[in-house]
């Protein structure tokens, strides 16, 4: 005897069908926040004084620290943070219904020096400017505060602060925004 079984596969298409609407619907969303919860991470590893890995920043030699002083910033001890505008980045691109992908920036103002921070730089010298009248650098500040010009600094090199990318603790919050995202979906069947 030969049972024949026919099973309706409609109601299990319209479903998966729904499911993925929902998903697309949703997605630009989860993606936007996504990027928020990146953004806000490195604004706070920049006022902690952290980078992505969550390893304290490299000190800033004496002598930046007084220039800093001289200037009168807030927090002159804290790297990457003399006017506050590192910690700037923004949303340059959100995403869509027809693409699923947000872009965060650096401020403009500080991209090329932001990515000297992120990456480290070896030794360099720097000189003045071509249209600097006086061809001197400065004023400049000792590690005891004194002011000087010179002709040109011999810079020991930037070090490596990465503070820019995806940490490790936004990583989890990025994982638990997928997991409510998914679990609403499933739910709302």
């Amino acid at each position: 005897m030969k049972l024949k079984i026919k099973i309706d596969t409609a109601p299990v298409k319209a479903y998966l069908k729904n499911t993925e609407s929902r998903i697309k619907r949703g997605l630009p969303t989860l993606v936007n926040r996504t990027a928020q919860a990146i953004k806000s991470d490195i604004s706070g590893g920049i006022q902690q004084g952290v980078d992505i890995k969550g390893k304290p920043f490299t000190p800033l030699s004496s002598s930046t620290i007084q220039g800093k002083r001289i200037r009168s910033y807030k927090f002159p001890r804290r790297a990457l943070f003399a006017t506050g505008t590192m910690q700037n980045v923004y949303l340059a691109e959100k995403a869509t219904l027809s693409k699923f992908k947000a872009r965060l920036i650096m401020p403009i103002s500080r991209q090329k020096v932001g990515v000297y921070h992120n990456e480290g730089t070896g030794p360099y010298t720097i000189t003045p400017k071509s249209g600097n009248k006086r061809g001197v650098l400065g004023p400049l500040y000792s590690s005891r505060g004194e002011k000087y010009f010179t002709k040109k600094v011999h810079h020991p090199g930037l070090p490596k602060r990465e503070w820019f990318g995806i940490s490790e603790r936004v990583k989890q919050v990025i994982f638990r925004l997928q997991r409510q995202f998914f679990s609403n979906i499933l739910r709302s069947e």
